[in-house]
């Protein structure tokens, strides 16, 4: 995400019904479940895509409406009037005065997203995936894909489990949910996508060989002699996604960096003092021999309450 950017594709099966609906004069067929709002009902044969937007012709405005009334992209468009209607409000959009730049917007390839939909049939899956990916869809171009296993996940785990104290990571793998859904969902949006989709990867914990607790979940830190080894794990992994055909395009640092407490899943705690030196003079110096010095290196993706505070200390 990320898609936050992290806005999880393990929701897709949910969001594919939230949130497509027959344009025009197509209506949704809603279905509620007990909220204030209803979900359209889409299925393998049939399922109205928003399509492409265009700009409208000059002295015209494009509206495109959801409601929890059951509009999915309802798309409309308007002539501009000289004066503002009786108690409409004004907006003045400043052009000449660009703020932040929008990078994308996206989802995240999780476990749970691949295990999902892969209940599916085919004709649905693809549907949902030309929904997000697609041009007659929403055209997702940002995109986030967990290294090993996460809160998503159905199991804890990661690439080198299997030999203790494996510096060498001889013993390095990806396991079978990359190869069964991760990425076979990354590869096929890049088939439907016409846009350059910028892919990121971000981890939750290392082996727990290599922490302090000696396992993969509840928190623990790195070991400093992991520190390196560390970074050659994540550069493992970035190659052997990229032999797949997935280009990365970032890399964050830490899912889920502060705090000391317990976490049932995957993690890992970092002192901010601690990741700054461990990026500095570890992970940039691996990725920069390794000639993936074009990567992205992003800290606190996830957690936009600690930014204030944790990301300062990083810099400093």
């Amino acid at each position: 995400m990320t898609f936050n950017m992290d806005v999880r594709i393990s929701l897709l099966v949910l969001l594919l019904l939230n949130s497509l609906q027959a344009q025009g004069d197509k209506n949704c067929v809603p279905r509620n479940y007990g909220s204030d709002s209803v979900v359209c009902v889409c299925d393998a044969h049939y399922c109205d895509l928003p399509g492409p937007v265009t700009l409208p012709d000059p002295g015209h405005y494009t509206v495109v409406t959801s409601s929890r009334e059951g509009h999915r992209f309802l798309t409309e468009t308007h002539e501009l009037q000289d004066s503002p209607d009786q108690g409409s409000a004004l907006l003045r959009v400043l052009v000449e005065e660009p703020g932040q730049t929008m990078l994308g917007f996206g989802g995240a390839f999780t476990d749970s997203a691949g295990i999902n939909i892969a209940t599916l049939s085919a004709p649905a899956q693809d549907l949902l995936m030309r929904s997000y990916f697609g041009p007659d869809g929403v055209e997702y171009d940002l995109c986030r894909v967990p290294i090993a296993g996460t809160d998503f996940s159905v199991r804890p785990y990661s690439y080198a489990d299997l030999v203790e104290d494996d510096l060498l990571l001889e013993s390095f793998a990806l396991a079978d949910e990359d190869k069964l859904y991760k990425l076979p969902l990354i590869q096929r949006a890049q088939e439907l996508s016409e846009r350059s989709l910028r892919i990121f990867a971000s981890p939750w914990a290392p082996p727990a060989w290599m922490k302090t607790n000696r396992k993969l979940n509840e928190s623990g830190e790195l070991l400093p002699e992991m520190w390196q080894p560390w970074s050659n794990y994540l550069l493992k992994f970035v190659k052997t996604y990229e032999a797949e055909g997935v280009k990365l395009w970032g890399l964050t640092t830490q899912n889920h960096a502060g705090g000391e407490e317990p976490i049932k899943w995957n993690s890992l705690y970092w002192k901010s003092e601690n990741m700054r030196d461990w990026i500095k003079e570890s992970l940039g110096p691996t990725l920069e021999a390794a000639g993936l010095g074009r990567l992205k290196v992003m800290v606190g993706d996830e957690n936009r309450d600690a930014l204030l505070w944790y990301v300062p200390e990083c810099q400093d």
